[in-house]
């Protein structure tokens, strides 16, 4: 058999989108994992600068996030940070954000959409999600032996799920708690500028 070799060249790109309220290392846990089991070239963290499911939240602004972002990756050649969500403004869509991917690179790029089992059921409803589901493979990050229906454009990625969550970590410095989770440089920067 004759191999593509076109294929073998191929830019694989992780998407991963999300509020980023804050970065924790649970993100940087998912993004390395899927960097190794879908030999991916570089994992795009991308916040987002409203998010649609997110829109009664009290945000943190987004410069500060993407701040944090960008120091929870500093020094890790893989992993990367774009602001195009933000720039773009309004209501971050995913489709939109793909769409904007596409026309930066090359035609033949593999993106992987990277995103939670939960996170997963709800794709349907999101907007354009057919075209998202065309245009990109859908990386769904899951524990071992979890039981998950796949299918041809969906890609695991088994992990170990780490205990942190943005809302919890917001809540435990809000009352002066420590916590655990967190970047150095990124609870630096919380207590910095006291987002929480």
């Amino acid at each position: 058999m004759v191999r593509d070799k076109s294929a073998v060249n191929r830019l694989r790109i992780g998407i991963l989108g999300g509020s980023f309220d804050p970065v924790h290392e649970g993100h940087l846990h998912i993004a390395k994992k899927a960097i190794d089991s879908l030999k991916l070239n570089k994992v795009l963290f991308i916040p987002a600068n409203l998010s649609p499911f997110k829109l009664t939240e009290d945000l943190t602004p987004a410069p500060h996030r993407l701040e944090m972002v960008k120091l929870a990756i500093a020094g890790q050649a893989l992993l990367e940070v774009s602001d195009m969500d933000i720039k773009r403004g309004g209501i971050s869509y995913t489709v939109e954000t793909v769409r904007q991917l596409k026309k930066a690179y090359p035609p033949e790029t593999l993106f992987f959409l990277i995103m939670g089992g939960d996170t997963f059921a709800q794709l349907d409803s999101w907007k354009n999600a057919q075209e998202i589901k065309d245009t990109c493979e859908i990386a769904v990050a899951v524990r071992p032996n979890y039981l998950f229906k796949t299918s041809p454009k969906i890609s695991l990625i088994t992990h170990e799920t780490l205990p942190y969550s943005s809302t919890e970590i917001r809540r435990d410095l809000g009352v002066g708690k420590t916590t655990a989770g967190l970047p150095l440089a990124v609870l630096s920067y919380i207590q910095k500028h006291n987002l929480y």
